[in-house]
């Protein structure tokens, strides 16, 4: 956080993957004079499974939030967390982002969560230990097929 004083904020979260950024959330509330503008935009499968929804009230009057949820009229989901991904960084790229000014989360691919079992090394680096927030750059090239 530390590295990003003094930018305006892009946080994007979908379903349970909302709950690694409250600490994020909670972190830029409690240091609010060193970010300037903060953007959310959180996605949900239906209303029933918005988490903070008590937060979200508060959050809307400090920040621009902007909720989505994928439960269409006909009760079908269209939500994968691999694509959501891929499809938020495809944009930002669109929209000039550098590789180096974009953070991915990776818990998914943690199994043991102490550094044992190695599953989760992405390029050298342990999801449980070293992340799970990694830069974009450090990772990109990792593939989990």
């Amino acid at each position: 956080m530390e590295k990003l004083k003094d930018n305006n904020l892009i946080i994007i979260g979908g379903g349970c993957g909302v709950a690694p950024l409250k600490g994020i959330i909670d972190y830029v509330e409690n240091h609010r004079k060193d970010y300037e503008d903060v953007h959310m935009f959180l996605g949900y499968r239906s209303p029933d499974d918005i988490i903070f929804k008590r937060e979200l009230e508060t959050w809307k009057k400090v920040y621009n939030i902007h909720v989505t949820v994928d439960k269409n009229a006909h009760g079908q989901f269209c939500y994968d967390a691999k694509v959501m991904m891929k499809g938020v960084i495809e944009i930002l790229k669109q929209k000039d982002f550098h590789d180096d000014q974009i953070f991915i989360s990776a818990e998914r691919l943690m199994y043991c969560a102490i550094g044992i079992c190695c599953h989760c090394m992405i390029r050298g680096k342990f999801t449980c230990i070293d992340g799970p927030v990694f830069r974009y750059d450090e990772v990109k090239d990792f593939k989990n097929d």
